[in-house]
């Protein structure tokens, strides 16, 4: 497998410490993306509160880091844009974002709202991945049902599609979603043990029962064998959906390893896995600071949660062959608002992890995390390269 990551010196750039991440990371065909935003050269908000001027500056940045790992926007196949406000400012990035590819060459596309992000005044932030060929063509895609599109081993699965009742409870709406990705999977032929890495989103309060609710839906959709799972509890999350699934399958029959590892216990008999293998795709779940009994040995403080849900992963990676300088993707949900002392206080450890130049990282605020003790949630991807 070759591996190449890139930060084009052109591109917005970080004013805080050393920075030991990439804006891409390409293993043969495929690449990781950043979370990319409105930032200068220097580190500095551009068009600050401005959602349309920083939506057109956050997709020239995407045009131009995308160059820089020898593709173009055509090999773009998913997409996640984690946006400040309401309604209405959903329907903005989807025209803003959609607006920019070829009818036929139309990515997948998240969008998820956010009561903050990472620097004052920030209103969008874009992450996914690309798939190219090493001439810079955009690699063949494939959609096998509605609200699904992949690209050579990957084929990814968002729920934004799915009819539900606005009016019925968050149980039966946490069901309906679960229903739609059944369908969905039936759809394409693809079998519940394909789907690798599962992102829940869902409007939630703070109490730890929505989060019991949404795993205990979600693991009716798979056997012995459940995915890697992240749980974001994002309270603007409202309207029809008050829960998404974001989805990643494996779909080129490669063999798969479960971790025998468990740091710690997931609530109920859930079948999820801490960490799973496909091939030389390794994926995490959102890990916390949790012990083995489930319980937060530092509740509240960010520093020692992140380096213990950061000694789970590479724990975790071990078990199954990869280290993290093998990681391509990291997603980082934090406990805060828009502040970068926020985002420093934990990006400096996760930092630490990472031998430069390093994969791709994208980093969200959250009002809080699943478990009400917890500060910091840290899943990962990784590409075992030679």
């Amino acid at each position: 497998m070759k591996r190449t990551r890139n930060w084009p010196e052109e591109t917005w750039h970080f004013n805080f410490g050393d920075v030991v991440a990439s804006q891409t990371d390409r293993c043969d065909d495929m690449i990781s993306l950043m979370g990319v935003v409105a930032l200068d050269r220097n580190g500095q908000q551009r068009a600050p509160f401005d959602l349309a001027c920083q939506l057109e500056i956050t997709m020239n940045e995407l045009e131009m880091i995308l160059r820089g790992a020898r593709a173009d926007l055509a090999s773009v196949v998913k997409l996640a844009a984690f946006y400040v406000g309401g309604k209405e400012a959903e329907e903005e990035v989807r025209r803003a974002v959609l607006a920019r590819f070829e009818a036929d060459a139309q990515p997948l596309l998240t969008c998820m709202p956010v009561d903050d992000l990472a620097f004052p005044g920030m209103m969008i932030e874009i992450d996914g991945f690309a798939f190219a060929r090493e001439d810079g063509t955009a690699q063949e895609r494939f959609a096998p049902a509605p609200g699904m599109l992949g690209s050579g081993a990957r084929l990814y699965y968002e729920s934004s599609g799915a009819e539900v009742n606005p009016h019925d409870t968050f149980e039966r709406q946490c069901a309906a979603a679960v229903t739609h990705l059944r369908r969905s999977l039936e759809a394409a032929k693809a079998a519940p043990e394909d789907v690798a890495q599962v992102y829940v989103y869902y409007a939630s309060s703070e109490e730890t029962k929505d989060w019991k609710v949404a795993g205990d839906a979600l693991a009716t959709a798979f056997g012995a064998k459940g995915p890697a799972v992240s749980f974001i509890p994002l309270p603007r999350l409202g309207g029809p959906h008050r829960i998404e699934l974001d989805a990643t399958l494996v779909v080129d029959g490669s063999a798969r390893t479960d971790t025998e590892l468990a740091p710690w216990p997931w609530p109920g008999d859930w079948p999820f896995v801490h960490a799973l293998r496909r091939g030389d795709a390794v994926f995490v779940s959102g890990q916390l600071a949790l012990d083995g009994k489930g319980a937060a040995p530092e509740p509240g403080l960010m520093v020692p949660q992140t380096r213990m849900a950061m000694e789970n992963i590479v724990k975790l990676l071990g078990s199954l062959g990869a280290t993290y300088d093998h990681v391509n993707k990291v997603q980082c949900w934090y406990n805060g608002a828009a502040s970068v002392d926020a985002l420093t206080e934990n990006a400096m450890i996760r930092s630490s992890y990472m031998t430069k130049p390093g994969g791709t990282s994208t980093g969200v605020p959250v009002p809080y995390s699943p478990h009400p003790d917890c500060q910091i949630q840290i899943d990962v991807q990784a590409m075992i390269s030679n």
